[in-house]
């Protein structure tokens, strides 16, 4: 994961969001409900660990090749194997982390986000408790952003700190977070518009 490969996540996941209809013309979004649904995508990592789902690798790897071509069988495939597993849900964390980003902060400060991000990164124990981290990371993750009630405005460093935090805890667990957020990102644009849910 390079500057170039995160500033292209950060424009595609908040465009993506936006075609998919989750940002609606002249409807201003909740931040605390945006941070809240990153905050349900760790629970969903966290049911996925207890239930012990885990992305068949094989099935990821003919994904990223395909990439390009994606069609009923591929779409299948991502649902069969990759699909609300502990990987996915990290990788959706990360996406709205980044949507989050492309939302919020101004352009031309993405790159205080990348540098937080790749200057930030962290060894994590390969044995640490997953739901600790995860309680750990929604305090880090929420105690870190700073926004105010009256304009939607959260810190660009505090975003790149915390997709630093996230791929320093997929490391651990030798997950390639970068493979799966472009597998979904891939897969989100295949959705109806907002992926069949009111927001």
């Amino acid at each position: 994961m390079n500057k170039e490969w995160l500033l292209k996540v950060i424009k595609d996941a908040h465009d993506n969001a936006v075609d998919k209809g989750f940002y609606p013309v002249d409807e201003g979004k909740n931040i605390g409900e945006l941070l809240m649904l990153c905050v349900s995508e760790l629970g969903e990592a966290l049911e996925a660990h207890r239930c012990d789902r885990y992305a068949d690798i094989k099935s990821l790897n003919i994904c990223t090749i395909n990439i390009e071509n994606i069609n009923h069988e591929w779409i299948g495939l991502f649902q069969r194997d990759i699909k609300d597993t502990v990987e996915d849900e990290l990788g959706d964390v990360f996406i709205r982390l980044a949507d989050l980003c492309g939302y919020l902060v101004e352009r031309e400060n993405h790159d205080i986000v990348v540098q937080n991000f790749l200057n930030t990164k962290r060894l994590i124990p390969t044995d640490i408790n997953v739901g600790e981290w995860m309680f750990h990371y929604i305090r880090f993750f929420l105690s870190d952003i700073d926004f105010y009630e009256d304009k939607n405005y959260i810190p660009a460093g505090s975003i790149g700190r915390a997709l630093a935090e996230l791929s320093s805890f997929a490391a651990s667990q030798k997950i390639d977070i970068a493979k799966f957020v472009e597998a979904k990102m891939a897969y989100n644009r295949t959705r109806p518009p907002k992926h069949g849910k009111r927001y």
